[in-house]
């Protein structure tokens, strides 16, 4: 049967039967006079205009009662729906309007009720999103990684072992380019991301999970490799198994490879690969709800002044006020291509757009905004724009070039206050969502447990003033630990996460841990106490 009108449940006429000298049937109480009962004819008191997304519950105790007419009868049975009188359902699974059909039990009447379910419109704002993403994680230095050389450095032999034992085979003649998604530098190496990876990530508490994605190198004249695009989409549908979890996308390209640049020389370029990455992400996306949120572009930076800008405003401007004015037609362009983009989800999904290397005082400094405005795209819907920031303050102690930081110490919290209360006066307090999508501190390369105690007290404050403050902010795990490397921002496991390498056959030597599925837990802890504290208040 055809829907005849979106957002109607639609009532229909329903068979039921039973065997001649069956005891009669009864509804509240009063029997009915046949006891062959042929059709029922349902009619609703109240319409049930669903209000439920996937995997939330619907209940039929939500509608009131319906009104039942025998055939042959003109008296119709008022039953009331409750909690008590019926059945065999709890929930639904909204996954398309097609029409569906629930089977409840009124006090011992079967009746079939048929529907078309739809998702209702709702009106979230940018800052009920960022309430309900919660705390999150990144799937750092996944897919945006690349194998780039990896295959001809100094152990070939090496890289090649590591290949082949975590089950990677050549495609025509040239190694497969999902392999980039488990490669690490040098040691240790991820897991595959799979289901039981977003199981621990839910299960450990984490409502919102962003996944950075470089898409040039995995591009052939603007067009995305068809098998890397299925995988990013086959990683959001395992977070999409879950009802209350949001998924950021991006657009994220490394510097050994970057796709774009803020410098007019680059500016072709650029545009080109925001055209192509959009255009074909909204399209191949475009069935999945408000929880799938689009990020634009991770850290821009102008190629020629890149960190360093800062120091260049003073005696250069026209630098910044270049960077910035490219970085406004490249955020306008990707709010265009989304919202004209095919599908009802990209004409209301939530975007993130940010300022120049997602710097936060770059969008309310106002020495910097007399150089060159840092203002959001126009948009064809209303507050549905995030303002997305970094915040690794301070500096020195978030990338380890000093164990150094208390709650005790006015400095320290200072730049950590000082921000957040930029943030909510210049875009919370005026209504506008804003996502902390990378934070974190380094763990101290040497196991120094003195480090380790000081980043829980870290990860608490930050945590708790950032929820305190109405932020939602997801860290920044890039799964890299140990000595080997000296951005070791990782807590989860991916090898262990994974739960596919248990019968590995190891002939490379890698250090493969498949015991610890979290490490540095204490810190985590920590982060989560926070949170919970900050929202009891």
């Amino acid at each position: 049967m055809k829907p005849k009108k979106l957002f109607l449940c639609l009532v229909v006429l329903s068979l039921v039967s039973c065997s001649k000298g069956e005891e009669p049937l009864s509804s509240s109480g009063s029997s009915f006079n046949s006891t062959t009962i042929l059709e029922e004819k349902i009619e609703w008191e109240k319409e049930p205009m669903v209000a439920s997304f996937q995997g939330e519950e619907f209940k039929l105790s939500d509608y009131g009662s319906v009104n039942i007419r025998h055939k042959g009868e003109n008296a119709t049975k008022k039953v009331e729906l409750n909690q008590t009188n019926y059945i065999n359902f709890d929930q639904i699974n909204i996954q398309s309007l097609e029409e569906q059909t629930l089977i409840a039990e009124v006090e011992n009447l079967p009746i079939t009720y048929s529907f078309q379910l739809t998702k209702k419109e709702i009106n979230l704002s940018s800052l009920d999103v960022i309430k309900k993403m919660g705390v999150g994680i990144n799937l750092g230095d996944t897919f945006e990684s690349d194998i780039g050389n990896y295959f001809t450095n100094s152990d070939p032999d090496y890289a090649l072992k590591i290949y082949e034992e975590l089950g990677y085979k050549d495609i025509n003649g040239e190694h497969d380019e999902l392999f980039c998604e488990v490669r690490q530098h040098y040691t240790p190496y991820r897991g595959k991301t799979t289901i039981n990876t977003i199981n621990a990530i839910y299960k450990k508490g984490f409502r919102s999970i962003r996944i950075p994605v470089a898409w040039s190198n995995h591009m052939k004249d603007g067009v995305i490799s068809e098998r890397w695009i299925a995988r990013v989409k086959e990683v959001v549908d395992y977070c999409f198994t879950y009802n209350d979890l949001y998924v950021v996308l991006t657009l994220m390209e490394p510097p050994s490879f970057s796709g774009y640049w803020l410098d007019d020389e680059y500016k072709d370029a650029t545009l080109a690969l925001v055209t192509n990455v959009w255009t074909q992400v909204s399209k191949r996306f475009r069935g999945y709800d408000h929880r799938l949120i689009f990020e634009n572009l991770n850290e821009p930076l102008s190629k020629k002044h890149q960190w360093n800008m800062a120091a260049v405003m003073e005696s250069n401007p026209d630098a910044y006020k270049e960077a910035n004015e490219n970085l406004m037609l490249y955020n306008q362009t990707f709010v265009n291509i989304i919202r004209n983009a095919p599908g009802n989800n990209n004409k209301k999904r939530f975007l993130t757009v940010n300022t120049y290397g997602n710097m936060a005082y770059l969008g309310y400094e106002e020495n910097v905004n007399n150089i060159s405005q840092f203002t959001f795209p126009s948009d064809t819907i209303e507050d549905h724009l995030i303002y997305n920031v970094h915040i690794y303050s301070p500096n020195d102690f978030s990338f380890g070039s000093t164990n150094a930081w208390s709650t005790s110490n006015a400095q320290d919290k200072a730049a950590i206050d000082g921000v957040m209360d930029q943030l909510k006066k210049n875009y919370l307090d005026k209504g506008i969502g804003v996502l902390v999508s990378e934070w974190g501190a380094v763990h101290a390369n040497d196991d120094n447990a003195d480090r380790e105690k000081v980043r829980e007290e870290y990860y608490y404050y930050f945590m708790k003033k950032a929820t305190e403050t109405g932020l939602s902010c997801m860290i920044w795990d890039n799964t890299a630990i140990g000595n080997s490397w000296k951005e070791g921002f990782g807590f989860l496991n991916r090898h262990k996460a994974a739960g596919i390498y248990d019968d590995l056959v190891v002939t490379s030597g890698a250090p493969y841990n498949n015991e610890t599925l979290w490490f540095y837990e204490n810190v985590l802890d920590q982060m989560f106490s926070a949170y919970n504290d900050a929202k009891i208040r």
